[in-house]
């Protein structure tokens, strides 16, 4: 019986199972169950030795089954972070690679927003340029008929004012009314003649003026128009070919976005790809100064050859550069289609000059195997010969090239006496709207003073006249004009009348209205024609032709 307690005891230790339990957690249990042990220890009876089964306590089981569920909620948190670690990583990688083509698409745009805002402010320069031509215009043609119009109103007033004073005179003289129509019809007629004459030549000249200013605003106006369709077609050509590059990497962006998908090599593979789409993109700003490049590599080439003298080879090398240079994709560059013209008319110099020297190497072949039949090989050109013939060639080509950079100046030079001629006319519009503005308020005060005091009203008027031509307004347009007239008006104080000063007054400031300094002293010399009967006008007009003609 004793034999069988121990074997008891072992089938109640389960202590000796620790796999799984640190130290601590032993003892702690050791612990427990020793304190269960002994409340339930049992005094020694006959019971004791009983073989039915011990009942087993229910707390190790229960401490088993709650670390075994903590071991397995513990293990399925580590799989999925670890999991949940790798999809994030590939969502990640795929982020990355979507960045990178956004961050293309993005300088795409910047870069195509660039471009096509400054053809756009080139494009409404022109046109605001194509405006102000044409308000120039309007008030040119507009200040041109009001010039002819004050003109043939000042002739009409003239013509009566003459005829009123020689109807006049004849009835002063006492002659009959058939006698004095019948002069009058002959005066008038002769006088209408004179003033028609006179508003032709006015009228002639300026048509001519108006004709050549509308034939310069004209010529600028087409460059104008010219330039404003190339921008436009540059401008839809960078549209298209902006968008077009977009479209590609929306493309390549959603393909390879998909693809990313997948895996993380697949994705870094895509970013690889986008890289590569990025220096394609830098390349393509490159090409250009490449293609140029090559056009002055296939000159050389044809210089080469016609230094060795291969003419043959020489003529192949022209055809393959002008096949070159006709090809659109390489005309749409700017640089090339620049000097494309000048490159191809070089070309055909060259190409004519070889014809000749092939042509003039068969004519001597033949003179030669007419002379000597017994000579195999007819001799070719010397060293010399090739060399002056290199440097005409030379000479030919350098003065090509001077002639089309003469032309280039010409044009610009053309250009810029166009554009200075137009802001001078511009000019001169504001100032002669200034000068008749201080011309309207010289006549009216002129006419205040001679309203209030008539006594004293030439002085009044020498003066007004004088503030007149020393006023900014006019001392722009007529110079020292202003300090000869008023030497003229000191100098015929006692030269007339007050009212030939008068009437010397209005006739000044009409002349003050005639644009050049031929046309004031065209009108000068009109108005003594008129003056011969006033022998104190005359006096005074007299002295003014001789003060501008001294100061011209």
């Amino acid at each position: 019986m004793d034999s069988k307690l121990p074997a008891a005891e072992d089938q109640n230790q389960p202590l000796d199972a620790t796999v799984g339990f640190n130290e601590r957690e032993q003892e702690e249990i050791r612990t427990q169950i020793d304190a269960i042990a002994n409340e339930n220890r049992l005094p020694p009876s006959s019971d004791l030795f009983n073989l039915a089964s011990v009942p087993r306590g229910f707390m190790l089981p229960a401490m088993v089954l709650v670390i075994t569920v903590v071991v397995a909620v513990s293990a399925t948190l580590v799989m999925r972070a670890l999991f949940t670690r790798d999809e994030q990583s590939i969502r990640r990688g795929a982020g990355e690679f979507v960045s990178v083509e956004g961050r293309l698409i993005r300088a795409l745009r910047q870069e195509s927003n660039e471009q096509l805002n400054a053809k756009q402010a080139e494009i409404s320069a022109i046109r605001s340029r194509l405006e102000q031509l044409e308000a120039e215009q309007r008030a040119l043609e507009s200040d041109f008929d009001q010039r002819l119009a004050r003109r043939e109103e000042e002739l009409r007033e003239q013509l009566e004012r003459e005829i009123a004073t020689e109807r006049a005179r004849l009835i002063a003289q006492g002659l009959g009314s058939t006698e004095i129509e019948r002069l009058m019809q002959q005066f008038e007629a002769e006088r209408r003649a004179f003033y028609e004459s006179q508003l032709q030549q006015y009228r002639a000249e300026l048509e001519a003026e108006r004709s050549a200013i509308q034939t310069n605003i004209d010529t600028l106006r087409s460059e104008l128009q010219t330039r404003i369709g190339q921008l436009e077609r540059e401008r839809a050509l960078l549209r298209e070919e902006f968008q077009q590059r977009e479209n590609e990497l929306r493309a390549e962006l959603q393909g390879r976005t998909q693809l990313s998908a997948g895996a993380s090599t697949e994705a870094a593979q895509a970013a690889e790809a986008a890289q590569r789409e990025l220096q394609d993109i830098t390349t393509r700003a490159n090409q250009e100064r490449a293609m140029e490049m090559q056009l002055v590599g296939q000159l050389e080439r044809i210089r080469a050859a016609l230094t060795e003298d291969e003419l043959d080879l020489a003529l192949e090398r022209i055809e393959s550069t002008r096949e070159f240079l006709n090809d659109n994709r390489i005309a749409r560059f700017r640089t090339i289609a620049v000097r494309r013209d000048a490159d191809l008319f070089l070309l055909l110099q060259l190409e004519s000059y070889i014809h000749q020297r092939l042509l003039t190497a068969g004519s001597d072949a033949e003179i030669r195997e007419q002379q000597t039949e017994g000579d195999d090989q007819p001799a070719g050109p010397t060293t010399d010969e090739l060399s002056d013939q290199i440097r005409v060639l030379q000479a030919a080509i350098d003065a090509t090239e001077a002639q089309l950079g003469s032309l280039a100046e010409v044009s610009i030079a053309e250009r810029e006496q166009l554009q200075q001629r137009i802001d001078e006319l511009a000019t001169y519009q504001q100032q002669l709207i200034a000068a008749r503005d201080r011309y309207e308020t010289f006549i009216s005060a002129i006419s205040q003073a001679r309203a209030q005091n008539p006594a004293t009203a030439s002085v009044a008027v020498r003066q007004e006249l004088d503030e007149l031509l020393r006023s900014p307004a006019f001392g722009q347009l007529f110079g020292q004009l202003s300090v000869e007239v008023s030497r003229l008006l000191a100098e015929s104080a006692t030269a007339g009348s007050d009212a030939a000063v008068a009437d010397a007054a209005d006739i000044v400031s009409r002349i003050m209205q005639e644009p050049t300094a031929q046309a004031r002293l065209g009108r000068l010399r009109f108005e003594q024609s008129d003056a011969v009967d006033n022998p104190d006008l005359s006096a005074i007009l007299q002295a003014l032709e001789s003060a501008l003609t001294s100061g011209s």
